[in-house]
């Protein structure tokens, strides 16, 4: 499903956690892994005390690492890996890459350097989730010194286990569906099903419309469960009431699962809106590693 994956890398302790745990992506279907270092020339400035020299050095510096991550990672493992180290903007180089290398995943991290206790949603992270073209996989970190070996949810070995898949019946949202129906692999997968009826659009004055409403949404649960069952998923399906990033991510935690899958965009589909509210909302406050998959 995911060939070529792209893991942008600040040799942060959470990009190492990523880099332990990549053998694990092999499952959906990684056969080469780039990995990015990006060197914002406008941060680089702090400690360069005007040597552009030392820009170079950084280069250097970062290629080196790389390099000795790529070799590790292709005698351990046996994946074929890749690097690049580029200078710019982190967030623009990083989609430019991206596009350039025509990855069919970006994998990142919700904090980097620049962690900031209760921040859950990086800034780079979430300016290139604003922006992807690729589906773009974010880990889940909480205290920078946890161990990834003791965090079990940091993403699962077999990160399409148990699959929560979120939707409003949009068309990006089967987008995320078709996605979804790719990542069946080997062995018992379990897919569950929810729509959010929001709360915040429907009281006070749509609440009469109700009992229809959540027939016609059980009917389209009820036809996602057939094609989803086809393909050889267990699934479930959940009807609730309530605003729907704190839903999603209730019912993440609640039932365990080991990813969440959410179209970037909702029925609103305005680009100015940047994801709508839900998307934006589960990535900034997940409980669970999330798949954002993008709008063509």
């Amino acid at each position: 499903m995911f060939r070529k994956i792209l893991f942008p890398l600040d040799f942060s302790r959470h990009a190492e956690r990523i880099v332990h745990r990549l053998p694990d992506l092999k499952r959906v279907g990684m056969e080469k892994a780039v990995l990015l270092h990006v060197i914002n020339p406008i941060k680089a400035v702090r400690w360069m005390d005007g040597d552009e020299r030392l820009l170079e050095e950084f280069k250097a510096d970062a290629e080196k690492k790389l390099g000795k991550i790529t070799e590790e990672i292709a005698a351990r493992h046996g994946i074929t890996a890749t690097y690049r180290v580029e200078i710019g903007v982190t967030d623009q180089e990083i989609i430019n890459i991206a596009a350039e290398q025509a990855v069919s995943l970006i994998v990142m991290g919700a904090h980097g350097r620049s962690y900031i206790r209760g921040a859950l949603l990086g800034s780079v992270t979430q300016r290139v989730l604003r922006q992807t073209k690729a589906p773009l996989l974010i880990a889940r970190f909480h205290d920078p010194e946890d161990k990834v070996e003791e965090n079990p949810h940091f993403f699962a070995r077999d990160i399409c286990a148990k699959i929560l898949y979120p939707t409003d019946f949009s068309e990006n949202a089967l987008r995320a569906l078709r996605l979804l129906k790719t990542c069946r692999q080997e062995g018992e997968k379990e897919v569950i099903l929810l729509h959010v009826q929001d709360t915040r659009r429907l009281f006070p004055y749509m609440m009469d419309k109700m009992a229809e409403f959540n027939r016609i949404d059980e009917e389209r649960l009820a036809e996602l469960k057939r094609q989803l069952t086809f393909v050889g998923y267990s699934v479930r399906s959940r009807l609730v009431t309530g605003i729907p990033f704190v839903e999603i991510n209730k019912v993440a935690a609640a039932e365990d699962v080991t990813l969440i899958v959410l179209a970037s965009h909702g029925k609103s589909n305005i680009k100015e809106a940047l994801l709508g509210s839900v998307t934006e909302a589960v990535a900034q406050h997940h409980v669970r590693p999330v798949l954002v998959v993008p709008r063509d």
